[in-house]
């Protein structure tokens, strides 16, 4: 028997993980709520997931801050990842060299957020 998947959500605002985390839940996967990285990294380290749903951190400069992706592909290899993020620049990422599986732009209707984790899983 077959586990649901597990996601990971890493987002600081916490209406808005909470609203990511029950629009999972109702499609039947086993979701994790993190609310910083140190959390999320903490988590990881006991846990195994599928997918990680992150937003990213924006440098000074206000450019992307993908740091976050690369420490969470560090301790989470096998995971997809997928960006959440307000940042149009997101667009222009070069997701594979990152790491990163998908890119969901803020706001998203929670309808395109499940067609995006089940993509990165099939």
């Amino acid at each position: 028997m077959h586990a649901m998947p597990r996601i990971l959500v890493l987002e600081d605002d916490e209406s808005l993980r909470l609203t990511l985390g029950d629009a999972l839940a109702i499609e039947g996967y086993d979701v994790l709520l993190c609310s910083g990285l140190a959390s999320a990294l903490e988590a990881l380290e006991n846990e195994s997931v599928d997918v990680i749903l992150t937003n990213v951190g924006r440098t000074p400069g206000d450019d992307i801050d993908t740091s976050r992706v690369t420490v969470l592909r560090q301790q989470a290899p096998l995971a997809k990842i997928v960006l959440f993020t307000g940042h149009a620049q997101a667009n222009s990422l070069d997701l594979r060299e990152l790491g990163i599986a998908a890119v969901l732009l803020k706001p998203a209707d929670l309808e395109k957020l499940q067609a995006v984790i089940r993509d990165v899983l099939d």
